[in-house]
């Protein structure tokens, strides 16, 4: 009973966030005010802020976001960050399936970059951003 409850709530929020049928699928785009030390964050992404935490120091930097939606297919969102990666001087080190989650490794000078991918249940896509290192600039 309780997870029947937790579904008909997750199709609630769903519906009532707009999903529209073709973000499943179609091509993301890069939310103009989600970027933390120029990780791009695809729209219709919302930071969990309960499971995220940053420190941006002068001389370093310790991110770990977690951001989540609703019908926005796992194939979309590791498409979105193979193209803007590198677009915001992101180079790719490799891609990993491990149990159900797709996991992205990407550096940029002292800065190394994680992207975990996952889907959760059947309408929820949750991407985790970890980022560690010098900020560019920094001695």
């Amino acid at each position: 009973m309780r997870r029947t409850g937790l579904l008909l709530v997750l199709i609630g929020a769903a519906a009532a966030a707009g999903c529209q049928t073709g973000r499943a699928t179609g091509e993301l785009l890069v939310s103009a005010g989600a970027r933390v030390v120029d990780v791009p964050v695809p729209v219709h992404f919302a930071r969990s802020d309960h499971r995220s935490f940053d420190h941006i120091g002068p001389s370093e930097i310790i991110v770990h976001h977690v951001y989540h939606a609703f019908n926005v297919s796992r194939t979309s969102v590791t498409a979105f960050y193979r193209k803007q990666m590198p677009v915001a001087g992101w180079r790719p080190i490799g891609e990993l399936e491990v149990s159900g989650r797709r996991l992205m490794a990407f550096d940029r000078g002292d800065e190394k970059c994680l992207i975990h991918i996952k889907k959760k249940f059947f309408l929820l896509t949750i991407i985790k951003i970890e980022v560690v290192g010098r900020p560019s600039g920094s001695t």
